[in-house]
């Protein structure tokens, strides 16, 4: 078994903790709306946007604060969600000729 190309730092590492910048586009809050069968249980109290999921709350306000937490151990990115990672670390492998 080859060793991790990712890792999870126990505390999550922060970017700007002074104040939250704007995320997403007014294009995304249609195509999301558009999207929903069911309003939205979980709000964002920095902006008033919806989520129908927490984590995608979670995700959304480490958004505004630039955190993020999952780092690739191939080169210095850092990514937000584990799936963002995921999705980099397969171009990170093909650019470093590394064996997926």
């Amino acid at each position: 078994m080859s060793a991790p190309i990712y890792a999870f730092p126990e505390e999550p590492l922060s970017g700007s903790e002074t104040k939250p910048r704007k995320v997403g586009s007014m294009k995304i809050d249609i195509a999301s709306k558009a999207r929903r069968k069911t309003a939205g249980k979980f709000t964002c109290d920095e902006c008033g946007k919806d989520f129908t999921a927490k984590h995608n709350l979670k995700h959304h306000m480490d958004s505004h604060f630039d955190i993020k937490a999952y780092n690739c151990l191939l080169c210095p990115y850092r990514a937000a969600t584990r799936a963002t990672l995921n999705r980099h670390i397969k171009t990170c492998q093909k650019k470093r000729g590394s064996p997926q």
